[in-house]
């Protein structure tokens, strides 16, 4: 096994060979930590795994391959460093503990993401159920998860609700466990907000809740469009980030609402409304970067089915930058969903099909599918 040098640098052990790469140990921690955006969002889980790193050989070559996706190395090379990693965490699969194995699952599954958006997410969050409940048949809810499992377990629940959400399919995660894990995330006596996991969230808990339980199957609300005056504007204009957040998100549920759910008889100058929200919205926070890779959902179902040029314009300088700034392959499969949604409802106009003033349906039809199961966009 590595051998920690000091408190901030850790060496693999001597079965990795690093001279492959012609790269240290510490560029691809460095990078990892990097690639997860720093103190909030992935970031800090992914560097509370660091410390783990010197002893867990399947952590070292899952780091590896994740580097090794982000910077696009010969596929040959990548291939290598996931068999690795597959094959020591098999190996090391019994003894290994719980924090250790969840660190593997969230960088191979985050890897999945940057390669292309497309991997077994459902496979691997089948895993992390299956470690919960073990947990959980030797102690209850009530009692504390640490820390890092809290970090780990929250981006695990944010892949499951936004992936159940794309794939019309119902979570893996229970959503009994994760009221759990907010409320343990909460200093005894403070506000949720104070929270530090609250940070890892694009959205207030309560927002996030109401997320999961649409991802239940429980249909958002569907609010009409107020009437327009200069007060709402102004109100608009002096909301805080925070409410403009869940502003955000609220809006993005009303529109999944019109175009998920069948017989879409909802009219168009609703679903416009909602998507405009959005995308107004979006423009105010995308710059902010502990929100900028987290809003391709809303973006992706109000920016699917409008007919505004300008929001069509906007959605894909969003996906084109962000790829271009992260190398995330998930952007790149949330542009392509969008013309292929474009391309749908160009052919129901064409065969006089889309009687209910905007063709829903093809949202669903497209996403709703075998293949869909695969698509992340975290």
């Amino acid at each position: 096994m590595g051998t920690a040098v000091n408190s901030n640098s850790w060496v693999p052990s001597s079965g990795i060979e690093l001279s492959e790469a012609g790269l240290s140990f510490q560029y691809y921690c460095d990078c990892l930590i990097n690639l997860g955006g720093g103190e909030n969002g992935l970031g800090r889980p992914l560097r509370q795994i660091r410390p783990l790193v010197s002893g867990s050989v399947p952590l070292q070559y899952a780091i590896m391959f994740l580097v090794a996706q982000h910077r696009q190395y010969p596929r040959e090379k990548r291939l290598n460093f996931k068999g690795r990693a597959l094959t020591a965490f098999r190996k090391d699969l019994s003894r290994a503990d719980d924090v250790v194995k969840l660190g593997v699952i969230l960088i191979l599954l985050f890897a999945e993401a940057v390669d292309s958006g497309i991997g077994p997410w459902r496979i691997h969050l089948l895993a992390v159920r299956g470690i919960m409940e073990a947990q959980h048949s030797m102690k209850s809810l009530k009692k504390p998860w640490n820390s890092i499992e809290i970090d780990l377990y929250l981006q695990f629940y944010w892949w499951d609700t936004i992936g159940a959400l794309l794939s019309m399919q119902k979570p893996v995660l229970p959503p009994k466990a994760l009221e759990a894990l907010l409320d343990q995330g909460k200093p005894k006596g403070s506000r949720y907000e104070d929270c530090q996991h609250e940070q890892l969230l694009p959205c207030s808990k309560a927002m996030f809740l109401r997320l999961v339980e649409v991802a239940h199957g429980d249909a958002p609300e569907i609010g009409k469009p107020p009437v327009t005056s200069k007060s709402n504007v102004i109100a608009h204009q002096r909301a805080s980030f925070d409410s403009k957040v869940d502003s955000l998100w609220y809006h993005a549920l009303a529109t999944y609402g019109v175009t998920a759910y069948p017989p879409y008889r909802v009219g168009r100058a609703t679903f416009d409304y909602h998507a405009g929200q959005v995308f107004d919205l979006a423009r105010d926070l995308v710059d902010d970067p502990r929100l900028r890779h987290r809003i391709m959902f809303p973006l992706l179902v109000s920016g699917s089915c409008t007919d505004d040029p300008k929001r069509r314009d906007f959605f894909q300088w969003y996906c084109e930058s962000s790829f271009e700034e992260t190398r995330f392959g998930y952007f790149n499969l949330g542009l392509t969903i969008a013309k292929n949604v474009e391309q749908l409802r160009s052919d129901e106009r064409s065969s006089r099909k889309n009687y209910a003033g905007a063709a829903y349906s093809c949202w669903r039809n497209l996403t709703a599918t075998e293949d869909a199961e695969h698509a992340m966009l975290g």
